[in-house]
């Protein structure tokens, strides 16, 4: 791309259509996106951290009543739940495409002594095996998902938990998501960032398609040397809780029950967020 294609870039978005593309398996950029998320949350003044031990209290708590079974996430980062869940006696299996994330957790773990078992794999493509109690996703990670890969997910999903057992997501709430289409485009200047390691201009913006409910966010990036353009998206598919339990039963999940945080109550704090937990029927239909 050149600086003109910036000018002239289409305001209409085709929603995991237009080259979407977020380099999550590349080293260099999974690295600079972990040193950026295990930043944040140690210079916060500790309240994520606070945060992801409610949530995994809840978790242990209510969503399991206190019984230790074995946990699955998706896109598991780099282990800040599962290792906290893991205390709590289960056993944990956390799956994800970032190898900087992966090899933190897996190091952590090994520090710590924890029952959790990391694996570096592309989503999409991912087995999920089967035997667990849980499985989740976390961070409004589900939202990423086109349509018909959520669907699929929810049928893996199904297929790897035991009669019984629970999906448990935490995905966008649809305002928190439809809400972005009134925020202007955001230019900035980057000295070392997650796109690069040299200098650059980025400009980042969020487009709302209304025909189908989803966001595209963009995000392109100007080298200060070159001027050479590159360009990066990601998609995200709003749900209203209708349209969410919907989804959930027609893949064979029952019981399905919203919740206005990950600590079950609500988090004025964490509120671009909702939870939602199903449980799995013995019939699969599909």
């Amino acid at each position: 791309m050149i600086l003109v294609d910036i000018v002239n870039r289409n305001k209409v978005t085709h929603p995991w259509g237009e080259g979407e593309y977020i380099p999550r398996e590349d080293l260099s950029f999974s690295r600079k996106m972990l040193e950026e998320y295990i930043s944040q949350v140690h210079d916060d003044d500790g309240q994520q951290c606070e945060r992801i031990d409610r949530h995994a209290g809840w978790i242990h708590e209510a969503v399991l009543s206190g019984r230790q079974t074995k946990i699955l996430e998706i896109r598991c980062g780099p282990g800040l739940y599962t290792s906290r869940l893991a205390r709590l006696g289960h056993e944990c299996v956390g799956i994800d495409d970032s190898p900087a994330a992966i090899a933190y957790a897996r190091e952590q773990a090994q520090q710590d002594s924890t029952k959790c078992t990391y694996i570096g794999h592309d989503l999409n493509s991912a087995e999920y095996g089967a035997g667990y109690g849980l499985v989740m996703m976390i961070g409004g990670e589900f939202n990423t998902f086109n349509p018909m890969d959520a669907y699929e997910f929810m049928g893996k999903a199904w297929r790897a938990l035991d009669e019984g057992g629970i999906l448990l997501l935490e995905p966008y709430t649809f305002d928190a998501l439809e809400g972005l289409r009134k925020r202007e485009p955001l230019w900035k200047a980057v000295k070392d960032g997650p796109f690069s390691d040299k200098p650059y201009i980025c400009l980042h913006e969020s487009c709302w398609n209304d025909a189908n409910d989803s966001l595209t966010k963009r995000w392109y990036t100007i080298d200060t040397e070159t001027a050479f353009v590159r360009y990066f998206a990601q998609c995200f598919q709003a749900y209203t809780k209708k349209r969410l339990q919907k989804l959930l039963i027609k893949s064979d999940f029952i019981d399905v029950r919203f919740y206005p945080s990950l600590s079950g109550m609500k988090d004025t704090s964490h509120d671009d967020f909702m939870a939602v937990s199903a449980v799995k029927t013995r019939k699969y239909s599909r």
